[in-house]
């Protein structure tokens, strides 16, 4: 496993194609279909990324395709917990089932954002926000929610973000629009910033602001308040870091759970895509999305986010 910038340096050895998720929800994975675009805000720096090797598309007990992070490379050693419950991967060219071989990846977290026209000075002018959505919880309830995203690509990907990184300092003081064109192993990502914060300094002191607004690790909302079971808008914040995330994805707990059964794992997680032969789709636990609305309730949620820019 490789940390922070040296994260971007070319491994020694790599192949394959990218696999593209409580008290929270779930963090997603970052996916982009042929010709599609999404904006994002990431809420770790360059310093933050992790190079980390994943087994991916391991079929689960119930035949869904699942990442999960190479527990020896993650902790330095022990034991490979998806060789030990059978995980086994499907073969690219016979599709039979297979031994998997750990790929590294990089990974870091950013928020989904959207593009809005407004009117400044007789003109209409595109801006960007929190791309809000809700969702109907286990409970029967409807909550308000950002998405959060682990964004798992190779190095090539991320080298264009550390060259914006090279140039303006960090990767967390703007939004970047990304564009996803082709298929299977000719697949390219056009990656362009958008305009930067205007108060945005390097000092560290406006990703912490940053951090705060999204509740990243912190464990509050945006005033300060702790969030729990009971808080509404726990959907709307991050409480699970990048650390926290993959010390999840490697855990002998959620990969038993996944392959064979047995104890409940504590942590939600998020599956991966499946492979483009697989007929099912992944699985989204825990909750299902629901269209965003223009409701009076989500208009003063917005206006109350955006007093924090």
């Amino acid at each position: 496993m490789r940390v922070g910038l040296s994260a971007l340096e070319t491994p020694a050895k790599s192949g394959g194609n990218s696999g593209g998720g409580g008290m929270g929800r779930y963090l997603s994975y970052f996916i982009l279909g042929d010709g599609e675009t999404k904006i994002i805000r990431l809420l770790t720096d360059a310093t933050d990324l992790v190079a980390v090797k994943f087994h991916e598309f391991i079929q689960d007990k119930n035949g869904k395709f699942q990442n999960f992070v190479f527990a020896p490379d993650f902790h330095g050693g022990g034991e490979d917990w998806v060789a030990k419950y059978g995980g086994k991967t499907t073969d690219y060219n016979t599709k039979e089932l297979v031994d998997s071989k750990p790929r590294e990846r990089i990974v870091g977290i950013a928020v989904e954002r959207e593009e809005i026209q407004v009117e400044e000075n007789g003109r209409k002018v595109v801006k960007t926000q929190d791309k809000l959505t809700q969702f109907e919880g286990k409970d029967g309830k409807v909550y308000n929610a950002r998405n959060f995203m682990v964004i798992k690509q190779y190095n090539a990907f991320w080298r264009q973000l550390g060259g914006y990184h090279n140039e303006f300092g960090t990767i967390c003081d703007r939004d970047y629009k990304i564009t996803r064109n082709g298929t299977g192993r000719d697949i390219v990502y056009s990656i362009i910033p958008k305009n930067p914060d205007a108060d945005w300094n390097n000092d560290g002191s406006s990703l912490e602001a940053l951090h705060t607004l999204y509740g990243y690790g912190t464990g509050k909302d945006m005033d300060g308040n702790e969030l729990t079971v009971e808080s509404d808008d726990r959907f709307l914040y991050c409480r699970e870091t990048l650390t926290e995330w993959l010390e999840n994805q490697s855990s002998e707990d959620r990969v038993r759970e996944a392959l064979v059964g047995g104890d409940t794992i504590t942590a939600v997680s998020s599956s991966g895509p499946a492979p483009s032969w697989a007929s099912d789709a992944p699985d989204e636990p825990q909750a299902s999305p629901a269209p965003a609305s223009a409701n009076s309730e989500v208009s003063s949620l917005r206006a109350r986010l955006e007093r924090h820019r």
